[in-house]
């Protein structure tokens, strides 16, 4: 069975059996962070069926100490089925290009995924393992193309952009692109001296940080934090 057809399946037959899934937030609607802990719930089933794929990337993209790790990716798929994005951003390609493209192709609606990466060779080999895995390649961008182009509006943001020199100069730029009440996860915050500047920069944009250290943490210590709004005005 295809990865595809094995999403929609498990993700069914998990909601049959807990009486339906977790209630969506209106499409693009702000997060109120007390549904994280459901959205850990959900992170649990994408965890079973993202688990094939994520070995296949690991074994012959990058390495999983590289890669996003198993828990994030899973839970940035449970949080886009909590949220439904009409317009995610993924700022660093890799094993997340592929979770957030086998959200779009799995939901109800219409999911745009642009995806962004400051190397080039790497872009083309999450292109060549996004379509080796069944996905539509489609709107990947090398970085300067996209910073050119200055899109923005977008409900999910991932920000994974390069090495740590680069991702923190850009943390400013993740934040600009969110659309109003959009929402931010930050990769690799188990890095004290980038934890501090990003946090310092979601502070001064109005945005709340929260740690999702308990959610993320994978073997190798790393974790993501959330930043919201620091006023939502949906629960």
């Amino acid at each position: 069975m295809g990865i595809l057809r094995r999403l929609l399946r498990e993700l069914a037959l998990g909601d049959r059996r807990t009486g339906g899934s977790a209630p969506a937030v209106s499409t693009d609607a702000p997060l109120n962070p007390g549904a994280l802990d459901e959205i850990a719930d959900g992170a649990r089933a994408a965890r079973a069926v993202l688990s094939d794929a994520y070995s296949r990337y690991v074994a012959a993209v990058s390495s999983e100490d590289m890669a996003i790790s198993m828990e994030t990716a899973s839970f940035l798929f449970a949080l886009c089925r909590r949220i439904r994005p009409s317009r995610i951003l993924d700022l660093g390609s890799g094993f997340s290009s592929f979770a957030f493209r086998a959200y779009a192709h799995t939901t109800d609606r219409r999911c745009l995924v642009h995806t962004v990466d400051d190397d080039e060779a790497w872009l083309e080999r999450t292109r060549d393992f996004v379509s080796r895995e069944d996905l539509a390649p489609d709107g990947l961008f090398a970085w300067a193309q996209f910073e050119e182009a200055l899109l923005s509006d977008y409900t999910l943001v991932l920000h994974d952009l390069g090495r740590m020199p680069r991702r923190s100069t850009t943390v400013e730029f993740a934040v600009t692109c969110l659309a109003p009440n959009g929402v931010l996860v930050l990769d690799d915050m188990h890095k004290p001296h980038y934890a501090s500047q990003a946090e310092a920069v979601c502070a001064r944009a109005g945005l709340r940080v929260f740690s999702l250290r308990s959610y993320t943490l994978d073997r190798f210590g790393r974790f993501a934090c959330l930043a919201l709004s620091a006023t939502p005005t949906v629960t």
